[in-house]
């Protein structure tokens, strides 16, 4: 046996006085010896793992901490013949778990309670279980859902945390109601997930953590269990519209603008679930549903669950339960929730135990003043006293002797921070851990300056990356909002061009996104670059300052000379254009303009001006102030030969349009197919459209225009039965005896269509003149 042995004679005074005058630390160097996996008795499993398809139950399986041999598979009372390759064993924490798949192809919430009741046969000292999975999220303005996020089922004031909503009975004109109550998750789960909560609200979750140790553990599941990039929420109205899986040629107009979020993490939300028999796979439906019982999620199997076992559901989001839904985030969805699962499993103490006070001062033995074996390795000297105490303590005292373990090394990090003597040598594994200090320090919200300090004179290394987000402790001092730390760690060369591993953003585009203005100002004197893009939609700090509709730092960022035509690639915008879409940011939009911004710059894609896409949007009050500059953008013309009054008419924009009348816009506009603007009004006969064919006959489109078929504007009117029209076209001295090209009249198309009103109409009208 080897101890390593630590004294600290001379510890420095200051916010670190707590710090123990010796730190005792005992640790024995274990022989290297063979392990193997272990085999338990059935009754030795406690929590069972409920998964329907193959990607989660490989998912829930790569989160053990330990896997475990299977035992016998046969049941005691022999109703259900098993078979092996159903089940897989392991530990996560102090439980044992067992995972059991539904049958590959049959979903659903009988396949799910068939297969429950398999599981409480053979594996009867199950206590508790787990639903986890994936399932479709249901975004709103109250609950920012996306691709990657969990939702935990939990009781609302009206509803249990699952809710079955294809369950119920037809009632009058076609309306279906919703019936029977399902039973909610156990206190005792709902306790542990209200307390791990609390945590994560302090502290954070750790599930990108353990998805990132599991793809290091098991490499071959990077590509389809990674986090894809891409992550797109369609209007709810709009369909997709290939037969492709892809989006590739869904139209990226119609694509929900989202806030960017400062982190990739995955976020938990907590709340109901809609669980039923059939994919939700429509926009429409999802948010009507969504808006009724305030669901956050779809899925189909734990409704056949809740009443018959103590259960709590899981599900990470792969889609938005609409018909652009695809299997590309299903692998880091299945993650995302086995991740939380594990975390929670973690946090649970071992059912029905509560372990009595571990008395550390056991474990421990006195220092002496050696440093030359500190400096051999913390990190050897951790691991081996946590091997030393698995195999000295009981059971149910190694929990508690993570804690102290973990406290154990910052400690020592903290001590080296300190410690006044310059004499001892840093080994590579302590400047690992002065420098993850460092990292700690800076992201920090508590006072850590003075420990800051300390950490740069002892050598901490601004340039380092932690292993999870690969971000420096200049960019973690920004996301935190430190600007006291952000001021030390420049005036000690950390680079103000640093970037982190996954969004490739510098601390200034992390400062933007943020809101700290203060924190901008700082970067901006150590000559941060101000046109830098971030390495994945290649948005420069100016246009992440207008998504995120922060007045003040447009205006700082435009002081210090910001490009105001630089554009991003993902859709080519200008900062005015990103400013349009930003609904009730006029401030913004008309900084822009005081700065000489580009009127009649064009879109890649769609070949838009800003005009063009403030009447897509409907910012009737930007399109006013663009005109009210220069008159002649009324004309203007995007890709498809669209005005910008015509594009209101497709947009269906009818503010926007009278504004675009009121500047001089061409009342007969035809579309490339010849047919007037006038014509395709009257034809789609939305109430948007009658609004718009009246305020074009009222401003001059010409009455007797024709479509390609020859077809007059009233005939078109008469046709599509609409009167209000037939009246106004009248009224403005349409001709009543004019013919298409088959010699067809308003009045033929009249009896041919046996509307009395019109005939009327147009048999009166002829009379009068």
């Amino acid at each position: 046996m080897k101890s390593i042995r630590i004294q600290a004679s001379s510890l420095a005074q200051g916010p670190l006085d707590e710090m123990p005058k010796k730190i005792e630390v005992l640790a024995t160097r274990p022989r290297l010896r063979a392990t193997s996996s272990p085999t338990l008795n059935r009754q030795d499993y406690t929590v069972g793992l409920i998964c329907a398809l193959s990607v989660e139950m490989t998912a829930a399986q790569a989160m053990l901490d330990v896997a475990h041999v299977a035992p016998a598979l046969v049941s005691s009372d022999q109703v259900f013949a098993l078979k092996p390759n159903s089940y897989r064993f392991g530990s996560i924490g102090v439980h044992n778990v067992v995972i059991v798949c539904l049958p590959s192809g049959v979903p659903g919430t009988v396949s799910a309670a068939m297969v429950l009741a398999n599981m409480l046969s053979s594996f009867r000292g199950i206590k508790f279980g787990l639903m986890v999975g994936i399932g479709g999220g249901v975004p709103s303005k109250k609950n920012d859902i996306r691709l990657g996020d969990v939702v935990v089922s939990t009781p609302t004031a009206t509803y249990p945390g699952v809710i079955q909503y294809d369950f119920g009975k037809a009632v009058g004109e076609g309306q279906f109601q919703r019936s029977g109550t399902l039973n909610k998750p156990p206190e005792d789960l709902l306790s542990a997930v209200a307390s791990l909560d609390s945590d994560h609200k302090m502290n954070g979750n750790k599930l990108s953590e353990h998805i990132n140790c599991m793809l290091k553990k098991h490499p071959r599941m990077y590509n389809e269990f990674s986090r894809p990039r891409t992550d797109s929420l369609y209007n709810a109205d709009y369909e997709h519209i290939s037969e492709d899986a892809t989006c590739s040629g869904c139209d990226a107009a119609k694509l929900e603008i989202r806030e960017p979020r400062l982190s990739e993490d995955p976020v938990i939300h907590y709340g109901l679930i809609a669980s039923g028999n059939q994919v939700m796979k429509h926009g429409p439906t999802r948010d009507r549903l969504g808006r009724e019982y305030g669901v956050l999620c779809f899925e189909m199997e734990a409704a056949g669950l809740m009443d018959y076992f103590k259960l709590l559901v899981i599900r990470g989001i792969c889609d938005y339960a609409d018909s652009h839904k695809n299997k590309h985030w299903q692998g880091y969805a299945a993650a995302t929730a086995a991740a939380y699962a594990k975390e929670l499993l973690k946090s649970l103490q071992e059912l029905g135990d509560t372990p009595p006070e571990l008395e550390p001062s056991e474990t421990t033995a006195k220092a002496n003043e050696t440093t030359e074996e500190v400096s051999e390795t913390i990190e050897t000297a951790s691991k081996a006293s946590e091997e030393a105490a698995s195999r000295t303590l009981s059971k149910e005292h190694k929990s508690r002797f993570g804690t102290l373990n973990t406290k154990f090394k910052a400690g020592l990090s903290n001590f080296f921070a300190v410690a006044e003597s310059s004499n001892v040598k840093t080994a590579p594994e302590l400047q690992k851990f002065i420098n993850e200090d460092l990292i700690a320090a800076s992201k920090s919200e508590q006072q850590n300056v003075y420990k800051v300090n300390l950490l740069l004179d002892q050598g901490a290394e601004p340039e380092y990356r932690d292993d999870t987000y690969h971000r420096t402790s200049l960019i973690w001092a920004v996301i935190s909002g430190r600007e006291d730390i952000v001021s030390i760690l420049l005036n000690n060369q950390a680079s103000v061009e640093t970037r982190d591993g996954k969004n490739h953003r510098t601390p200034l585009i992390w400062a933007v996104i943020g809101g700290r203005a203060d924190i901008i100002i700082i970067l901006l004197d150590y000559q941060a670059s101000i046109e830098a893009k971030d390495g994945i939609y290649h948005r420069t700090p100016l246009i992440w300052a207008i998504i995120g509709g922060r007045e003040d730092i447009v205006g700082i960022l435009l002081n210090h000379q910001a490009l105001i035509e630089s554009r991003d690639t993902t859709w080519d915008w200008t900062p005015l254009m990103w400013a349009i879409w930003k609904s009730g940011k006029m401030a913004i939009i008309q900084k822009l303009i005081d700065q000489k911004a580009s009127l009649t710059a064009t879109d890649k894609k769609w070949g838009r001006t800003p005009l063009l896409w403030a009447v897509y949007y409907g910012r009737s009050d930007v399109a006013r102030i663009f005109l009210e500059r220069n008159r002649e953008l009324i004309e203007d013309k995007d890709k498809e030969q669209l005005t910008p009054l015509a594009l209101a008419w497709r947009e269906c924009k009818k503010e926007v349009a009278q504004v675009l009348i009121e500047h001089g816009a061409n009342t007969n506009f035809a579309f490339r197919s010849g047919r007037p603007l006038l014509i395709s009004a009257i034809i789609r006969k939305d109430e948007s459209d009658m609004f718009l064919a009246k305020l074009l006959v009222e401003n001059g489109a010409d009455v007797q225009c024709k479509d390609k078929n020859g077809m007059p504007a009233l005939s078109v009117a008469v046709k599509n039965k609409v009167a209000a029209i037939a009246r106004i076209l009248i009224d403005k001295g349409a001709a009543l005896e004019a013919t298409d090209n088959e010699g067809h009249t308003a009045l033929k198309w009249a009896v041919k269509g046996a509307h009395g009103e019109l005939i009327e109409l147009l048999v009166r009208s002829e009379a009068k003149r």
